[in-house]
């Protein structure tokens, strides 16, 4: 079940179509709904009832494709979907809300910015990036950082060991020479 989407993150991968702006372009690149159908792999029968407005939302996937078809950016053929804050992308992708608050701000969340109240705000369906170079860096010195406090914890506890465990024998020798 984890790999399937719910009912409420399908409704989400829905996006509000302009159907007249559709029209307008296809016209104006002089394509065909066949063409444009052939183009973006979505049936030609599904694209006109888009681009007539039968159909009101369609998959975010599809939309993309059509825009890719149409030289266009996928904003002008539909709708941007509302935005979520961090919490939400979070439990959507399956993440620790302190998880994606790192990659928010290591810029690791496709189109995350913060609004006028210091909130993360980002597409529901944003992509998580790949690690940035700034973000391996970052990552190695705290990961470095770790390993050095380990091994510093470890030598002063062998240390320690090592004191007591020679304490302990000075006081041994000690009482079998009284004895």
């Amino acid at each position: 079940m984890a790999g399937r989407p719910t009912p409420s993150a399908l409704v989400s991968r829905l996006r509000k179509l302009k159907p007249h702006k559709l029209k307008a372009i296809r016209e104006a690149k002089g394509l065909s709904w066949r063409m444009v159908g052939k183009r973006s792999g979505v049936n030609m029968y599904q694209y006109a009832k888009m681009e007539n407005g039968t159909t009101k939302r369609a998959i975010e996937r599809n939309i993309r494709a059509i825009a890719r078809a149409l030289d266009t950016h996928i904003d002008m053929i539909s709708e941007k979907p509302e935005l979520a804050d961090i919490e939400q992308w979070a439990n959507y992708h399956n993440l620790s809300r302190f998880y994606a608050t790192q990659l928010a701000r290591e810029g690791r969340i496709e189109g995350a910015y913060k609004d006028q109240k210091g909130t993360w705000r980002m597409e529901m369906d944003a992509e998580k990036l790949g690690p940035t170079e700034e973000s391996k860096r970052v990552w190695r010195e705290r990961y470095e950082k770790y390993l050095r406090e380990y091994q510093r914890k470890r030598r002063r506890t062998r240390s320690l060991s090592r004191s007591e465990g020679q304490a302990s024998e000075h006081t041994d020798s000690e009482a079998s020479e009284e004895g």
